[in-house]
């Protein structure tokens, strides 16, 4: 959403409302970092009859808060809270991530929490594996199958059937890695698959907006040919166009999040 700042565009009551109008039962927000619209989300779900879901798009270290070079890196993952004692431990994390992670010495001076911190407050979470920047998604497309192997073990170990691998398709070449990596992945070790879209704005149509916002983020002109875009895809789609992306046998309208 817009409390995604310079990311999202999305406005919380219209995500609300558009699910709504679309026959969506229920509706999940997961802000970069952060949990800043949680309470105008869940207002605005009851006002239009849709189950509200709180989620953060969390950072995670590869290794601890005082690791240097790689292991200093940070990885996205979604984290959503099942129930009031998830939501709790979501709180927990966030800001922890905010109170700690900035201070720690992460490249990207992002607010991050670390496995060790997220498994003490695993209760009442559910995982999703997150989007390209996300750590397995990562590995796979690296080529290093192995290592991805080895990290969705530790989160299926971690949370169970409460983690999902997480695959998307907004038509680039490197979700096609990714989903084929999570493909195999799934059927070797056993975990369910969720599809998402990376969502940042509400309609398609505000795919320029969301393009200038970019722009005041990245300090560049919208007519730079060689400055960071979108495909255009990252909308709120509805079931059926997320079932019109992912036709494949194994995947049904109860696997689309």
């Amino acid at each position: 959403t817009d409390y995604s700042f310079l990311d999202g565009a999305s406005h919380v009551p219209d995500l609300a409302s558009r699910a709504a109008e679309m026959g969506i039962p229920a509706l999940a927000i997961t802000d970069h970092g952060a949990m800043h619209g949680a309470i105008q989300h869940m207002k605005s779900c009851k006002q239009h009859g849709v189950k509200p879901i709180i989620g953060n798009e969390m950072y995670i270290l590869n290794g601890d808060y005082e690791a240097d070079g790689y292991k200093g890196l940070v990885h996205h993952l979604t984290v959503i809270a099942k129930n009031s004692t998830g939501y709790r431990n979501l709180v927990k994390l966030t800001s922890t991530s905010h109170l700690q992670g900035m201070k720690s010495r992460n490249r990207s001076k992002r607010p991050a929490i670390n496995k060790e911190l997220l498994q003490q407050h695993s209760e009442g979470l559910i995982v999703l594996s997150g989007c390209l920047a996300g750590e397995i998604p990562k590995a796979l497309v690296a080529n290093r199958y192995s290592v991805a192997r080895e990290v969705a073990l530790w989160y299926r170990d971690t949370f169970g059937a409460d983690f999902y691998l997480e695959m998307m398709d907004h038509g680039l070449s490197a979700q096609q890695v990714a989903n084929a990596g999570i493909m195999q992945l799934s059927k070797e070790l056993g975990i369910k698959t969720v599809v998402t879209n990376d969502s940042h704005f509400t309609m398609a149509s505000d795919c320029y907006a969301h393009d200038v916002l970019l722009c005041i983020q990245t300090g560049k002109l919208v007519s730079d040919p060689n400055r960071m875009r979108y495909t255009g895809q990252e909308y709120f789609k509805s079931a059926d166009e997320m079932m019109e992306l992912f036709q494949h046998p194994s995947i049904t309208r109860s696997d689309i999040a």
